[in-house]
């Protein structure tokens, strides 16, 4: 039986722990910041280190490749992702991330060479951000829209600029970047996000189901118009009222 290093795994666990947001409270480690593209170049090290070959594909998409014996099969992916959402948990998608680089190690220690080759991904940018969510993912599934790549969002800029920030190719992100049949299987270790597994004192599940994802461009037209206290000012209130409605 091959296992993984356990005690390896929890150590590379706790150091990405480390890499985030300064002056934020958790694992705060948002996408297109500083503070994740550093974080990929630590990843990078580590999949190299693995004995991963590694590149970028135009999704921004972090990628090693553990070469099998029929290079013409389709490829075994496993992986995740390693942004967080504002004072995440350091087990979020980079348990699927680290844990896949963990099963190379393991692979590569015991001789083991699959036939398939293997692939670790870490998709750029799952979580949601002002920018939209699910770049890397829906870059390899199915593309963008040119005016979605074009959208200029407050404080934080232009789609495509970004994408090209942290690696990535635009240009080419209006088709998807693999074909069908090109991935035989996907495996991803992830947290539960909820009690269920607890509840019933079982370490391990399979998804089922999983939620959908929405988004709505709404623009409002008019002024604040609300009391104004001590501790906030009118704009502020309405805005607050504002989201109570929408959601």
């Amino acid at each position: 039986m091959t296992l993984i290093d356990a005690a390896r795994l929890a150590t590379d666990i706790a150091t990405l722990a480390t890499l985030v947001e300064p002056h934020t409270r958790g694992t705060t480690r948002r996408a297109f910041t500083d503070t994740y593209r550093d974080s990929r170049a630590w990843v990078r090290a580590l999949m190299q280190d693995a004995g991963l070959d590694v590149h970028m594909d135009a999704g921004g998409n972090l990628i090693g490749r553990l070469v099998g014996t029929h290079l013409d099969a389709p490829v075994i992916m496993l992986g995740s992702h390693t942004d967080t959402v504002m004072e995440g948990g350091r087990f979020d998608g980079a348990i699927g991330v680290l844990r896949a680089i963990a099963v190379v190690r393991a692979l590569k220690a015991q001789g083991i060479r699959l036939r398939r080759t293997i692939e670790v991904v870490d998709f750029m940018a799952e979580e949601s951000t002002p920018l939209g969510s699910l770049f890397g993912s829906t870059a390899m599934a199915q593309g963008f829209t040119p005016a979605f790549l074009a959208r200029d969002i407050p404080a934080w800029g232009n789609v495509a600029a970004c994408i090209a920030a942290m690696g990535g190719q635009p240009a080419r992100l209006t088709q998807p970047l693999r074909r069908q049949g090109e991935i035989a299987a996907y495996l991803e270790l992830h947290i539960e996000q909820g009690g269920n597994l607890d509840k019933e004192k079982l370490n391990i599940g399979i998804v089922e189901g999983i939620v959908a994802i929405v988004r709505n461009d709404v623009t409002i037209e008019g002024f604040a118009n609300h009391a104004r206290s001590e501790e906030h000012t009118s704009e502020l209130q309405s805005r607050q009222y504002l989201v109570c409605r929408l959601l």
